[in-house]
């Protein structure tokens, strides 16, 4: 645009919902990122670059944005082609494209972008930046960083996190993942999501935009997949639900069945995306065709989780000191719920949040058990044990078995310890009692959340035992 406002003649070739001051040669009626309904948008890419082709002729200058894809097209008159590449260009395979169209002017987003292909014919660098007229600048207080853009491993999320924490300020991030990029994300970035010294998962707010800031005591848990996840979020209505996904052609039987009829009853929209769209929306390996969108989990004091109600059973908590990773904080979960646990309480540091990898193998139980989130456990033990309530670890070097517990049916806490490292030491030293598993065989411990089944389901049938004997 600002191309024709300088006088310049400009045509756009573009989809048709383009906003634009060139003249527009549309290939499609809108956005394809906008059209879930598309199942291949190269053949629009393909009939958008025969359109540039044929009218060549008629321009001095053709600027592409369409990364490499019209190299070889344009070989006939590529003096007056100019290409902006966008993407990642990090990856092998994109060497040999570099080395077979050399003479190919090209311009790159940043001067970091350049470094996989130094050699390439690079004319110049653009760097891409929020339109002035568009965004407005904070006056500050808002004390946080924001990182906008794309997680891939050249744009420089875990940078921006340290930078985050050595300025002590939180990091809120809106970007896109990509699929090639998702493993990186699972190996690499998402541990760092969970840790508030480098806050992610907050939403730099757009002028107009409709999503929120997350509230101090968000958990995570805005991204739901798995059809018992799904359905469980839909069951307990604890939470406003914005969409359901759900891939074309999934069996409409069980799970999937009753999520479509709690949709309906509840009134959340359905969207019917293809197979490949869902995928790369899902952040677990495996979503099961379904997808959804819901307001964050909010957490609970830790006050509430020791106040029972006039009839309610007495607290019996489970505390986590360092689990970091999200299968095991959900199957703890789905673990202590099934035992009867009355409430989680997880430290703010060095722990797994609510992520969708967390909330699908915790298969539902995180929309009813109560969270509470603390800045240091050793502290929150303290409180418990002020508030009356045992606090018992799980420790393999424990003096005493858990099959000798006597508390069971007092108020607890039972705590347990990241793999590897094991419980801290302060957390240790601050437990009432500590305990062991006996194991018989060569394998010394057991997977936490392993042990976290077995010593939910000791202490439900110790109390089990001594309702009987009251009653």
């Amino acid at each position: 645009d600002e191309l024709v406002r300088q006088g310049h003649e400009v045509t756009l070739f573009a989809s048709g919902d383009s906003q634009t001051l060139a003249d527009l040669d549309p290939v499609c009626e809108r956005g394809l990122r906008l059209s879930p309904g598309v199942r291949e948008p190269r053949a629009y890419e393909t009939i958008q670059l025969g359109r540039v082709v044929r009218r060549a002729h008629e321009f001095d200058v053709l600027h592409f944005h369409l990364d490499y894809h019209h190299f070889a097209a344009v070989l006939p008159f590529a003096d007056r082609v100019l290409t902006t590449l966008h993407g990642r260009l990090d990856l092998a395979e994109l060497q040999p494209v570099a080395r077979e169209f050399p003479g190919m002017a090209l311009v790159s987003i940043s001067d970091s972008q350049r470094r996989p292909i130094p050699g390439a014919n690079w004319i110049g660098t653009v760097y891409h930046g929020l339109p002035p007229d568009s965004y407005e600048l904070g006056d500050g207080e808002g004390d946080y960083l924001a990182f906008l853009g794309r997680i891939s491993p050249e744009k420089g999320i875990e940078r921006a996190v340290a930078i985050a924490r050595g300025s002590g300020r939180a990091l809120r991030v809106a970007a896109k993942i990509d699929s090639v990029d998702r493993a990186y994300y699972e190996r690499s970035v998402a541990a760092l999501f969970d840790d508030p010294s480098g806050q992610a998962g907050g939403v730099a707010g757009r002028r107009g935009g409709s999503r929120r800031a997350p509230a101090a005591d968000d958990l995570g848990g805005e991204q739901v997949e798995g059809r018992q996840a799904v359905r469980e979020l839909l069951r307990a209505g604890r939470r406003r639900v914005h969409q359901v996904f759900v891939a074309e052609g999934s069996d409409a039987a069980g799970p999937l069945a009753e999520i479509l009829e709690l949709t309906r009853a509840r009134g959340v929209a359905v969207r019917r995306v293809d197979r490949g769209q869902l995928d790369a929306m899902a952040l677990t390996d495996a979503p099961q065709g379904v997808v959804a969108r819901a307001d964050p989990i909010s957490g609970v004091d830790l006050d509430a989780l020791t106040a029972p109600g006039p009839s309610g059973p007495a607290p019996f908590l489970v505390v986590l000191d360092g689990v970091t990773d999200p299968h095991n904080l959900g199957a703890v979960m789905r673990s202590a719920l099934s035992a009867g646990a009355t409430g989680l309480v997880t430290g703010r540091h060095r722990s797994a949040r609510l992520t969708p990898a967390a909330l699908k193998a915790a298969a539902g139980a995180a929309e009813y058990l109560p969270v509470a989130t603390v800045p240091g456990i050793p502290a929150a033990l303290t409180a418990l044990a002020a508030a009356g309530v045992w606090t018992v670890a799980l420790d393999a070097d424990a003096p005493t078995s858990l099959w000798d517990l006597r508390v069971a049916s007092e108020p607890i806490a039972l705590v347990l310890g990241a793999e590897g490292r094991g419980l801290g030491r302060l957390v240790r030293q601050r437990c009432d009692l500590v305990v062991e598993i006996p194991l018989v065989g060569p394998i010394e411990s057991l997977n936490v959340s392993a042990a976290a089944a077995l010593a939910c389901f000791e202490i439900a049938r110790g109390r089990t035992i001594r309702a009987i004997r009251t009653n």
